[in-house]
């Protein structure tokens, strides 16, 4: 048996994915990794790149249910064995699709880590014609442990597990120049943890791209002009069609202060410039995946030391978080009970205790500052060891 494999979860609950991926996790016989879709479309998307081993198909999805996301999945990922993952106990069901073609099929609330990783792996064994069957295992029943022979085939405890699930980051590009693409695919190749899904070359079908199946981290090419992003930055965010929860990364040939500023402030998640090196990229694409923000070293300069801020009293510490978030004075001073005067006077101070001048200056700061970095809502699985820009 393989002692690794590339599973791909097409799964809309967030929920079960985690469950998933929490099983598989404690498998010690095979290092999984898990790319996870949350539609049909995303799914068979990935499957386009290759790499994929086994599919774990929900057929409850968002765009497509029943028979007929088995049917399109099938067609369009031919060769690859696909287990069917149902709250929906019927054998009926069960019989007609492994009749037209699926390796297994597993009711969700009767399955358990043990029956799904086993029958992940007789699924492989079986396409790849080592084991012989006439029936679905069905791992809600018989825990995926025999074949339809009766006969235990595969010694599932022969390769001890060397990393961790990995649930793989997918990672697009909208560049004014396509070829680009093919070099973000080739470097993103050598790292399991990301993906590359897809390559556009205008903002409007990179958004229509992003809302339709949403990538971890959408890369998009300063070059289209600042204005056209912060314009783009804005309709994703609160378009009719729903908000892109891709994580954005601006790159360009160069990037001022106050351009980064302005695309941080506007939702980018980080800032690159083109002339990064690989482990740069590769920082800053696992950072911004992982639900934080990325600068690259060099972008903003002159920043104040950590020393000089820890002078600041506590109030005058939280008059620069609000100010770092783009408060101005009256909010400031109705989120903290005082008058603005008081916010003035707490300003002034600040100015004469730091040595930055003014709120643009407090700003620029923030973004490197340690302190004012909030702690990320989900911790990624890698432990990025290449990091050489600025994490916060």
């Amino acid at each position: 048996m393989k002692k690794s494999l590339t599973v791909l979860l097409i799964e809309d609950s967030p929920d079960y994915a985690t469950l998933v991926q929490q099983w598989l996790s404690l498998k010690t016989e095979v290092a999984f990794f898990l790319n996870w879709a949350t539609s049909l479309e995303a799914g068979l998307n990935r499957v386009k790149l290759g790499g994929v081993e086994v599919i774990l198909l929900d057929l409850g999805l968002p765009d497509s249910n029943g028979l007929e996301t088995f049917t399109r999945a099938k067609l369009q990922a031919s060769g690859v064995p696909i287990i069917l993952l149902t709250a929906d106990n019927s054998e009926q069901l069960a019989l007609q699709m492994v009749q037209d073609g699926a390796q297994d099929y597993i009711v969700k609330n009767s399955c358990n880590g043990d029956s799904l990783a086993k029958a992940i792996q007789y699924s492989v064994l079986r396409t790849a014609g080592r084991v012989e069957t006439t029936s679905p295992t069905n791992g809600a029943n018989s825990n995926g442990a025999e074949n339809a022979l009766g006969r235990r085939d595969v010694d599932v405890r022969s390769a001890p597990m060397s990393e961790p699930v990995t649930i793989a980051k997918t990672i697009s590009l909208c560049d004014t120049q396509p070829m680009t693409s093919e070099g973000i695919r080739t470097l993103l190749s050598s790292y399991p943890d990301l993906q590359f899904l897809q390559g556009t070359d205008s903002l409007s079908q990179a958004l229509e791209s992003a809302r339709r199946s949403p990538p971890d981290v959408l890369i998009l090419d300063k070059a289209f002009g600042i204005q056209a992003i912060l314009d783009w930055l804005a309709a994703s965010s609160t378009g009719s069609e729903g908000k892109t929860r891709a994580g954005i990364v601006i790159w360009g040939a160069s990037v001022t202060e106050a351009e980064a500023l302005r695309f941080l402030q506007a939702g980018a998640r980080g800032i690159l410039r083109k002339s990064a090196g690989a482990a740069a990229v590769i920082a800053c694409l696992r950072t911004v995946a992982g639900g934080r923000t990325w600068m690259q070293d060099g972008i903003f300069h002159g920043s104040v030391s950590s020393d000089r801020y820890s002078e600041l009293t506590a109030r005058e510490q939280q008059v620069v978080e609000l100010v770092r978030q783009g408060f101005k004075t009256k909010k400031i001073a109705e989120d903290l009970g005082i008058g603005p005067g008081t916010v003035k006077i707490h300003l002034k101070h600040i100015f004469q205790k730091t040595g930055v001048r003014g709120r643009y200056g407090l700003a620029l700061n923030g973004w490197r500052e340690p302190r004012a970095t909030a702690i990320p809502a989900e911790v990624p699985s890698w432990t990025p060891t290449d990091r050489l820009g600025t994490d916060f």
